[in-house]
């Protein structure tokens, strides 16, 4: 049967497959790990029409209007969830949806970072977004935002680094006043490090990543060599506003009876304490070579195995046979083929319910490709969205939802963990979350990092998980 191009990119969204244009390329993401055969021909044979499709067909509300880009613009879903994370009256609230990070500076002087900062701040317009909990993001010009200095310390031991972790790793900054990113720079002997606390409504990893990059491209001496997006994530986030979600949206209502399970793991009394801690495990490109074929063998993605795992975790632990487990999705919508080049927050949630009590591990991995799939092909309807209709569901209660997984082992994101510095140390932490099981793949092996609330589980137990 013949299809047009519309037909095949909503074939491949049934199938999990995603399709956008980069760099004058089409390109695709699947939870499968390959394309269906069926699937792959019809791309093949409608390359140029699904390309036009994409960046126009599917993309007629999208409009760039660059004279507005300093005028306010509405928070996302999940910019807005972040906001009300931090008040202390929410439960589970009182910190930032927030990333830190310590990274070997090698040769580099205080002077190289702060103009490096400097430039960053004036190049990328998330770092000069304030954030306002009546709705809305508004980004400023280069010169109403002031940089601030790079804090120091120095010492002849490890003092002086633990000093500004103590002091950066858990900041809340101002969301009214950018740049919501600080730097530190401290020395030990001859040890150098830069030190980065930055908040996630300033964007999500990807733009992060992004950022730092430039950063210590300009600090190392070096032009930045990516040509400025013709449009700016205002306009992406109108465009975001106006889609038709109706078909999502009918989709979630029929599944907010399961998702109102939440999880119903034992947690502790009393108000969550505001430290995180990681927990961390690492399989080598061996290791990750093995499973990656267990998953094969199984017929699905390395992401839906490992969900699959932490879902036979936390069932084991919980009192009830099926839990909602909160997935994030990196979703950047292929309205313009500029998209890539933004920085801003792009993260959308879903869920998915599991248990393990009756299912082999293949069958319950079946069972999480199934929900990986059907997350991505909804998400036009966030998952907060979602929790706001299951507590109008349950006249007010809001279920618990503390287990968040993210999975970045897609091969197409092997880049974005691929940088002329390293991370020595880093610890994220977001509002409402006890546990946020985080994978990525970083030269050739798999790393595995749980970021723990402390208080949420009883001692011991986290580790025991």
């Amino acid at each position: 049967m013949n299809q047009n191009a519309a037909e095949i990119i909503s074939d491949a969204a049934r199938q999990g497959v995603k399709l956008w244009v980069e760099d004058g390329k089409l390109r695709f993401r699947t939870e499968h790990g390959k394309l269906p055969d069926e699937l792959r021909a019809a791309i093949k044979a409608n390359r140029s029409q699904i390309m036009d499709e994409l960046e126009h067909g599917g993309s007629s509300s999208f409009q760039a209007h660059p004279e507005d880009a300093h005028q306010p613009f509405p928070l996302t879903d999940v910019q807005s969830a972040y906001l009300l994370g931090r008040r202390d009256s929410v439960s589970g609230g009182g910190v930032s949806c927030h990333a830190y990070f310590e990274i070997g500076a090698r040769e580099l002087e205080v002077a190289d970072i702060q103009r490096a900062y400097e430039t960053v701040v004036a190049d990328h317009d998330a770092l000069r977004t304030r954030f306002d909990e009546a709705g809305f993001q508004q980004v400023l010009p280069v010169s109403q935002v002031e940089v601030p200095r790079i804090v120091e310390a120095h010492s002849d031991d490890e003092s002086a680094l633990l000093d500004l972790r103590e002091q950066m790793s858990h900041m809340v900054h101002d969301a009214s006043v950018p740049p919501l990113m600080g730097i530190g720079y401290s020395t030990h002997g001859s040890v150098r490090t830069v030190h980065v606390s930055i908040d996630f409504l300033v964007a999500d990893w990807t733009g992060i990543m992004r950022i730092l990059d430039d950063l210590f491209e300009v600090a190392h001496g070096r032009s930045l060599s990516q040509e400025p997006a013709r449009i700016t994530f205002r306009d992406y986030v109108l465009a975001l506003q106006a889609e038709d979600d109706s078909e999502a949206r009918e989709y979630w209502q029929g599944r907010l009876g399961d998702i109102a399970l939440g999880v119903d793991v034992p947690m502790c009394s009393g108000e969550w304490e505001r430290r995180f801690t990681r927990l961390e495990c690492t399989l080598d490109e061996t290791e990750w070579d093995c499973f990656r074929k267990v998953a094969q063998s199984m017929e699905v993605s390395p992401s839906a195995l490992l969900l699959a795992l932490y879902a036979q975790v936390i069932s084991f632990w919980s009192a009830q046979e099926r839990n909602a487990i909160t997935v994030t999705l990196f979703n950047r919508r292929p309205y313009h083929e500029d998209v890539p080049k933004l920085v801003g927050d792009f993260t959308s949630t879903g869920f998915a319910v599991l248990g393990s009590s009756e299912s082999t591990l293949r069958e319950l991995a079946h069972q999480a490709a199934g929900e990986l799939m059907a997350i991505v092909e909804h998400s036009a309807y966030s998952g907060v969205k979602v929790i706001r209709d299951v507590v109008k569901q349950l006249d007010g209660e809001t279920p618990s939802y503390p287990f968040v997984f993210t999975s970045a082992v897609a091969d197409d994101r092997s880049s974005e963990f691929e940088h002329s510095w390293s991370i020595d140390y880093g610890i994220t932490q977001t509002p409402q979350v006890g546990i946020d099981f985080q994978a990525a793949t970083i030269g050739g092996a798999l790393h595995v990092n749980w970021d723990v609330r402390a208080g949420v589980l009883a001692p011991g137990v986290p580790e025991a998980m």
